[in-house]
Order: C-alpha cells, then structure tokens, then sequence
C-alpha cells in the first residue's frame, strides 16, 4: 500500500511538471489548480500518516497514545496548522498521554 501512494504522488508529481508543457499552463492557472497543486504533497503525507496509525501501536500501552496523537494532529491539521506544527503537536501529545498512562498503571 505504501508504494502505491509513493508511486503514485511521484506519477502525478511528475504530470503536474510536465501537464504546463502541453497544455501553455492556462488550465493550470486557475486559483482552484494552483491550491490543489499546492496541498497534494501534504494530502499525500497524511494519507501515508492515516494508513500506518493502526499498525503504529506496536503494544497494548501504546494504542491509546497513538490514537489521541493522531486526534491532535488531525485538529491541528483543520486548523491550517503548518506541517511542523502537526507534527509537533502529535509529538507532544504522545509523549504526554505515554507519561500520564505509565504513571497511572
């Protein structure tokens, strides 16, 4: 599944490169066409982050973490936060939420 998206953000990466060529770039500078180019990186990432979650709790003690990480940064995501902010925000929230949980237990 992971090499289907990376292949795939790789194919589309290279036609939105190539696309200007054939087409005198006049499709592609519409505002709508210059925000989705724009974000198609980003959306790619996520739906490689949103995959994986799942399969990121590697224990019992780490499922509750990683799913209230992924929750923040999906907020932190809504909210426009930049990428460093998402992931800082996870980063945060794990390692809080993984303190709290080994305190507790």
């Amino acid at each position: 599944m992971t090499w289907v998206v990376i292949i795939a953000v790789g194919v589309g990466s290279y036609l939105l490169r190539v696309l200007p060529l054939f087409v005198g770039g006049r499709f592609l500078s519409s505002p709508r066409a210059e925000r989705i180019i724009a974000q198609a990186g980003t959306a790619a990432l996520a739906a490689l982050i949103a995959s994986g979650v799942d399969r990121s709790a590697a224990t019992s003690t780490d499922v509750v973490p990683t799913w209230v990480c992924a929750a923040a940064a999906l907020v932190v995501a809504i909210r426009g936060g930049s990428m460093l902010r998402v992931l800082a925000a996870a980063a945060i929230t794990y390692a809080a939420v993984w303190a709290a949980m080994s305190v507790l237990s």
